[in-house]
């Protein structure tokens, strides 16, 4: 399994002895070595990117709040000048925090965790050929077509499956991450942390937001491109 990777590091040295170390670790591709955010994200939008090694203390904006921004489905291992900054990274979801400059085993360790996740989630079912799924909800297990649901809302632990004529949400413990990676395809698509969205069931779009009847959902600036792309495909 080879991973592409992203290192936005804004010293120069550390930026170039990082980019040999990663360079040397035989499961990573790295993409681009970015001085800034903006640059990073410019990378990001036009590249599949599966890890970024951030430095938390970035010029423009904190690494946490630029990691805000990026799809979860992105792993994040952040540089950090002092464990407090490490208790910000984990608060994030960061798979791991090095003490910057990192040396090439702390890199190496940090790579693997990441690797792991995307090992896991290859052996996941993918859903998206199917036309139904059952969803555990209490003492129950639902069938649910696909073409029923509406969107999707991740809440912790919890997903809510809101779907057409439906009275109240499901809710099922699940991980959004891993539903995501099983379910999204043609018209299911993440457009926003929480959120997973069938587009071909939007009756419109208004002022950034999925409109559902009733219900509306908002897109994240870091998803806009993608729903735009699809919005682009089915018009006339």
């Amino acid at each position: 399994m080879m991973l592409n990777c992203i290192l936005i590091e804004n010293d120069t040295s550390t930026a170039e002895k990082m980019s040999e170390y990663l360079r040397n670790i035989p499961f990573l591709s790295l993409t681009a070595s970015c001085t800034n955010a903006i640059e990073a994200m410019k990378v990001i939008r036009n590249s599949h990117i599966d890890i970024a090694f951030i430095n938390i203390r970035l010029p423009e904006m904190s690494g946490v709040e630029f990691a805000k921004m990026l799809p979860e489905t992105l792993k994040v291992i952040f540089l950090v000048d002092n464990k407090s900054h490490a208790i910000e990274g984990y608060q994030v979801n960061a798979v791991d925090c090095l003490m910057n400059p990192a040396n090439f085993e702390d890199i190496l360790k940090a790579a693997a965790k990441a690797k792991t996740y995307f090992s896991e989630t290859e052996k996941r079912p993918d859903l998206k050929s199917n036309s139904f799924i059952f969803i555990k909800s209490d003492y129950k297990v639902i069938k649910v077509n696909l073409s029923n649901i509406l969107f999707i809302e991740g809440v912790k632990d919890y997903v809510k499956f809101y779907v057409d004529n439906g009275k109240q949400p499901i809710m099922s413990l699940m991980n959004m991450k891993e539903l995501e990676k099983a379910i999204t395809g043609e018209d299911f698509m993440r457009i926003h942390r929480s959120y997973i969205a069938n587009l071909s069931k939007i009756d419109m779009i208004e002022r950034m937001h999925l409109v559902y009847g009733d219900l509306n959902i908002p897109i994240s600036e870091s998803y806009k491109e993608n729903v735009l792309k699809y919005v682009a495909k089915h018009s006339i």
